[in-house]
């Protein structure tokens, strides 16, 4: 027996000298503490890696590559996503909806994904509940941005090809006065009836070169201007009875506008001369510019007059002024363009602001504001177009500029020519009638109104249509560009119902 234990123990021995050395002391016991086999596998399994055998590969990589950013954090891809079930994964992706979406980081920049039919489907069916805004009935893109052609056009052989002469005019009576060099006629827009008005004698170099109605309160009244400077007044419903003021040495007519009983006339030598119709004497003279005045304009509560001239100088005087009328004049504001300026327009809905237009070289247009407390005044906006502009109109039912233009030029250099003009290129713009936003400046539409320049233009009484003149084609245009507000009257408040005691 002593035998047999003395000769497991030397085989237990032997056993242990084979194992490894795990820093650990074994435990003695019992006979059998260095011998179980269980043990020692569970020793040799410790130090066998099972991770990339029991887990999966993608989650292995997600925790040891990460794309996460600072502000948009990795979406884990074992996540379980927003389609959760097969069913709507299934009907997300019939109607693309799986994955467009999700805001996901990567490093490389994701490619744009197809427009599929469905896509399409459902962007057609969110119009729907998203309907543009309706275009206002009163904005020309409802008028003249449909049709886009003129109303009516009448012949005028032997026109004046002035650009900066005033041979047309249009009545609160719905008269429309056109001069053709020393004869003046006026047509009844009601009943189409032409008349002979009037005619200058005694000189056959002289001709009509401005011609104004006068407002509502005297709407049968119409002021000329001649090239020799005389200055005459006729009347619609009595022709005969005409004044006429004797010649002084202020110089031809240049441009003419009414307020009330009085109307002022640009002169060539830079005066501003004031008529009253009620008297035949009492002339008065406002002296400011420098150059020939191409425009003047009252404005439509009666406190200023715009001039412009030659030069680019454009003045407001005040009339409210005790110098103003009284002779003398005094000097008012002046701004300044860079081009000769004959189109002036006062805003009706708001009476201190003033839109300006010159021509060759520079063709802009700017917006004033006349109670501006800047000296110099500087522009509120500025509308750069390259082209003659001969005349504006604010439209009184809507925010919205008219203009009418000339010519265009180019500003490169290679559009200059040997004598140092600048040449004439095409463009929409050239010889148009132009519609402006306000106060956004943007070009709503632009037709082009004749084939030559359209050297002038009128409103009408109602403000939703204009004639236009040109000497290039011999023919004026009448062109709708607005529509009239609805007037929906005063409205009704409580205290109309019942009166407090």
């Amino acid at each position: 027996m002593d035998s047999l234990v003395m000769s497991l123990r030397e085989d237990a021995n032997a056993s242990n000298e084979c194992l490894p050395f795990t820093g650990k002391r074994h435990l003695e016991s019992g006979v059998f503490s260095g011998v179980y086999s269980a043990k020692r596998r569970r020793t040799s399994l410790a130090s066998v890696d099972l991770s990339r055998e029991l887990l999966p590969q993608t989650l292995t990589e997600q925790w040891t590559e990460s794309s996460a950013d600072r502000f948009i954090p990795a979406r884990p891809k074992f996540s379980s996503p927003f389609n959760t079930t097969p069913r709507t994964n299934r009907l997300a992706k019939r109607w693309g909806l799986a994955d467009e979406r999700i805001l996901n980081f990567s490093d490389t920049p994701s490619s744009i994904p197809t427009l599929k039919m469905h896509s399409l489907l459902r962007k057609s069916a969110s119009e729907l509940f998203n309907p543009p805004i309706p275009t206002p009935a009163t904005s020309v893109t409802a008028h003249l941005a449909r049709r886009r052609h003129a109303g009516l056009v009448l012949d005028l052989p032997n026109i004046t090809a002035d650009p900066l002469a005033y041979p047309l005019s249009w009545s609160a009576n719905n008269y429309i006065a056109v001069a053709f060099g020393i004869t003046v006629y006026y047509q009844n827009m009601d009943t189409r009836k032409t008349a002979r008005l009037w005619t200058l004698y005694n000189n056959y170099r002289d001709s009509v070169q401005v011609l104004q109605w006068a407002g509502s309160a005297r709407a049968s009244l119409l002021a000329l201007g001649s090239t020799s400077g005389k200055v005459s007044l006729c009347d619609a419903g009595a022709p005969q009875q005409t004044i006429t003021w004797p010649l002084d040495s202020l110089g031809s007519a240049c441009a003419i506008d009414w307020l009330d009983h009085y109307f002022a006339i640009g002169r060539e030598t830079g005066k501003i001369s004031l008529f009253d119709c009620r008297v035949k004497d009492g002339v008065k003279s406002v002296a400011g510019h420098k150059g020939e005045v191409h425009g003047v304009r009252w404005s439509h509560d009666g406190k200023y007059l715009a001039s412009g001239d030659q030069y680019g100088a454009v003045y407001i005087w005040d009339a409210r002024a005790d110098k103003f009328l009284v002779g003398g004049g005094e000097k008012g504001r002046k701004m300044k363009h860079y081009g000769p300026v004959k189109a002036l327009a006062w805003c009706p809905w708001k009476p201190d602001l003033l839109a300006t237009g010159s021509i060759y070289p520079e063709g802009i247009i700017r917006i004033w504001n006349a109670t501006s407390s800047f000296s110099p005044p500087t522009p509120i906006h500025t509308i750069a177009l390259n082209t003659s502009v001969t005349s504006l109109h604010w439209s009184s039912h809507c925010k919205e500029l008219l203009s009418t233009h000339g010519s265009t030029w180019s500003l490169s250099s290679n559009a200059v020519t040997p004598t140092g003009r600048l040449t004439n290129v095409p463009s929409p713009l050239a010889n148009s009638i132009t519609v402006h936003a306000y106060p956004s400046c943007k070009r709503l539409m632009s037709v082009q109104a004749h084939h030559g320049v359209v050297s002038h233009s009128c409103l009408s009484p109602d403000g939703t249509g204009v004639f236009t003149v040109s000497a290039g084609d011999e023919s004026m245009k009448m062109w709708k560009i607005w529509g009239k507000r609805e007037n929906l009257g005063k409205r009704e408040s409580v205290f109309d119902r019942y009166a407090i005691r």
